[in-house]
């Protein structure tokens, strides 16, 4: 937050100031973030395309844009490019986002068009920079409206691992989204586990399960007669990997699970590398869980949430 403040301390606060500042000659300000906005939509180069972006997110510091960039919708092409962009152009997006959120108006438009998901899908990047303003843009966005979103599960268990980042910057706004946003039990205890999915291992579950659906074993059929892109992965063979997790991990060996709530957002292909996370909600005689499950990209794979049990709290052998 500091980092914003010693930016925009030399913003002008008014259209008088502009004025003073660089002559009414020079002030065409919004002609000019129009042109930007039509070079970066039509430019055919990369570089071209980084330069504008990076223009726009440097401009995006001076409150006195804000009511152009929301008209020649700016906010937008920072949102498309967060979800859609390429490395160096996510980059400009993430931290143009970072530095308008701070307005209420923007930050409402941030929040209404999915700014949540898209910055909790940019703390799955190696990209440093990307990270760190996509954690100080989360913290920006906070109202109690979307303290919820911004603290879910997917979120906190994200930042979670931040903490123990190589980069000072990253831990320590990790440390301050943890401190000031997140409960005691919000942050709980989190377990993960890796593991790379293959076509044998798909077959091996099939043959287990006895669910020989082709769209797991036969690469023709889902080829002609489906839009999948390869052969998908049980959703209860995925949800065995979280099974293996609450078992051995966390909460640990004799847990059981009494009732689960899954959801499959979308197919997690042979070949694909998930990441299962698990967090300990609440650790009482019902023990709460959340996890979810991430593949390529960051896409959920699956999500929900259980209860669970030691088994030394049934009786009669259950």
């Amino acid at each position: 937050m500091q980092h914003f403040g010693e930016h925009v301390k030399g913003m002008f606060s008014s259209h008088e100031q502009l004025v003073k500042r660089s002559g009414k000659k020079g002030v065409d300000r919004p002609q000019y973030l129009k042109e930007l906005v039509e070079e970066f939509l039509t430019s055919g180069s990369i570089d071209c395309r980084k330069q504008v972006l990076a223009n726009l997110a440097n401009f995006a510091y001076d409150p006195i844009n804000y009511q152009w960039f929301r008209r020649l919708k700016i906010i937008d092409i920072f949102l498309d490019q967060v979800s859609e962009g390429i490395q160096d152009l996510r980059s400009f997006a993430v931290a143009g986002l970072c530095n308008l959120a701070l307005d209420l108006e923007n930050k409402q438009y941030i929040l209404k068009n999915g700014g949540v998901a898209l910055l909790q899908e940019c703390l799955l990047t190696e990209d440093e920079a990307v990270v760190a303003s996509a954690l100080t843009t989360l913290m920006f966005l906070v109202t109690p409206e979307s303290k919820s979103e911004i603290t879910s599960t997917k979120v906190v268990s994200q930042v979670l691992k931040k903490v123990k980042s190589d980069n000072p910057r990253i831990q320590n706004l990790a440390k301050i989204f943890l401190s000031d946003y997140c409960t005691t039990e919000q942050v709980g205890d989190v377990a993960t586990l890796r593991k790379k999915i293959t076509a044998e291992d798909i077959k091996k579950f099939s043959e287990l399960s006895g669910d020989t659906n082709p769209v797991h074993l036969d690469k023709k059929f889902v080829e002609s007669q489906t839009t999948f892109k390869d052969l998908v992965v049980h959703g209860a063979h995925l949800n065995s990997l979280v099974s293996r997790v609450i078992g051995t991990q966390l909460p640990g060996p004799g847990t059981l699970v009494v009732r689960q709530e899954l959801k499959f957002p979308n197919p997690c292909y042979a070949g694909e590398e998930v990441e299962v996370t698990v967090r300990l909600a609440n650790l009482r005689k019902i023990i709460t869980v959340d996890f979810f499950c991430t593949a390529t990209e960051g896409k959920i794979v699956l999500e929900g949430n259980g209860q669970l049990m030691h088994s030394q709290r049934f009786k009669g052998g259950h």
